[in-house]
């Protein structure tokens, strides 16, 4: 009893146990939306939400350069409350440019948006992003302040209210509905960002911290806006030249692969302050062997659970045979997106040593890239639409590798292809993806769990390694305190 009572005080614990029950009730929510809106009205729905992803990403990198500003300045109690005010005024002068934005569309229009019925939804749209650019900055000013109560509320209300309302409605008036949840759980959010007392407010606007934010602002948001966009520009590719249908299918089959992503970024985003602070560091030796640490544990670990989900995606979809024909876009899918996390680690040093322009150039050439490809898969090769992501499988590959070439450039090694290239791709995990992709690609559902069993074979010591810093999480919950 004694233990049990340990583990409902720990903070660490109880936050990631809000933040997997939430993700099951997204994942919940998310088939029973497909099921109930059919792959034409669910395409609706992903194009909203792709909408509503635009804004999200547009936000000139304040939240994010306020988050890194503050964790390098946190001695400086002042600073910090004046970073926090002029961030506070950027947003409202970007929530300014979405409303003109919304007056643009109320004169003019946007013929496209007629293809998705989205008419004055777009206006629900923008009030929407507004709350959000709001909340991403709350949200991160409380994680450095080492509240995740509140950090957990905001991240768990929306999926909250959009389980409950797909219970009730279908058809286009559950679209209507899933926006409906979308602004009230936004907005309870805020209410407990601004009534949680943790905000410092009393800081003064000052034009010389405005211009910081923004110039480190800038380039953390062109690299965000075109990393992010990588996966978005793939979405917007197929929405163009596809069907409602297709784009529906393709829509259920990234919400299902991003499932492995979201398991493993509610433990990076509690952790991410702790690794900018120690990543800021000179000391180029100790900088690689936390950066080793780091790869070791969450890029096997992701790794890991795509393999496992290749097995896991072909049984559920049983569940619901209406998306059957989705199996192999999903799984391509799952393992583009374990790709995403091979990153961390030299991208993250890269941003803690105050290289945003570097990280900036990287992924703004990866999305030239990534659309490249895509585009010549379309129209050279005359793909189907489940084989456009293969476009985003190189395009991350490449953005990891230039990652690890920069990141050590700027440690001073000077290692040549060959070696960057095994600091990338680990052979015990290169190995039994090239098996995946190659097994996926054949259609051979029994030969599905081979990636798997060659996975664990390989990665024996780091699979030690990551039960190990999961004890360690449990134990000694403020190890992840500034």
């Amino acid at each position: 009893m004694g233990k049990i009572k340990l583990l409902f005080k720990n903070k660490v614990i109880m936050y990631l146990a809000t933040r997997y029950l939430t993700y099951f009730f997204q994942f919940l929510s998310s088939i029973i939306i497909a099921v109930k809106l059919g792959p034409y009205y669910f395409g609706v729905w992903g194009f909203l939400l792709l909408l509503i992803n635009y804004f999200r990403i547009s936000n000139f990198g304040v939240s994010n350069a306020v988050n890194i500003l503050i964790v390098q300045n946190k001695e400086n109690e002042q600073k910090v409350k004046n970073l926090v005010v002029s961030a506070l005024a950027s947003l409202a002068i970007l929530s300014l440019m979405i409303i003109l934005f919304a007056l643009y569309y109320y004169l003019f229009g946007i013929a496209f948006f007629q293809k998705y019925e989205v008419g004055v939804l777009f206006y629900v749209v923008c009030f929407i992003a507004i709350l959000t650019h709001f909340n991403t900055l709350l949200m991160n000013i409380y994680r450095i302040k080492n509240r995740l109560f509140e950090v957990a509320f905001q991240q768990s209300a929306v999926p909250i209210l959009v389980l409950i309302t797909c219970f009730f409605l279908k058809d286009k008036t559950l679209v209507y509905a899933l926006l409906g949840a979308h602004v009230v759980g936004n907005i309870l959010a805020l209410l407990i960002f601004v009534f949680g007392k943790k905000i410092p407010w009393k800081g003064s606007f000052s034009i010389s911290v405005l211009k910081t934010i923004i110039n480190k602002g800038f380039f953390l948001f062109l690299y965000n806006i075109c990393f992010y966009l990588i996966i978005v520009s793939i979405k917007t590719i197929i929405s163009i030249y596809y069907s409602v249908e297709d784009f529906g299918f393709f829509t259920f089959s990234y919400s299902l692969a991003n499932v492995v992503l979201l398991f493993l970024q509610a433990l990076t985003f509690i952790v991410f302050p702790k690794i900018i602070d120690k990543l800021k560091s000179e000391d180029s030796q100790s900088i690689q062997i936390l950066i080793k640490s780091i790869r070791v544990s969450y890029v096997s670990l992701a790794f890991g659970l795509g393999f496992l989900s290749l097995i896991i995606f072909p049984i559920f979809l049983e569940l619901v045979p209406k998306y059957e024909q989705a199996l192999t876009v999903i799984q391509l899918s799952v393992l583009t997106v374990v790709l995403y996390t091979n990153s961390f680690g030299y991208g993250t040093y890269l941003m803690a040593q105050n290289k945003e322009k570097t990280i900036a150039k990287i992924s703004s050439f990866a999305l030239l890239v990534n659309i490249s490809i895509a585009l010549t898969l379309i129209h050279v090769f005359k793909v189907t639409y489940e084989y456009v992501i293969l476009a985003t499988t190189f395009t991350y590959i490449l953005y990891t590798y230039l990652c690890v070439q920069y990141g050590k450039k700027q440690m001073g090694l000077k290692d040549g292809f060959a070696k960057n290239f095994t600091d990338c791709f680990q052979l015990s995990l290169l190995i039994p993806y090239i098996i995946a992709i190659l097994v996926v690609l054949s259609s051979i559902k029994w030969l599905l769990p081979l990636p798997l069993i060659v996975y664990v074979l390989l990665n024996k010591n780091a699979i030690k390694e990551i039960i190990i810093k999961i004890k360690t999480i449990i134990n000694r919950p403020n190890v992840i305190d500034l």
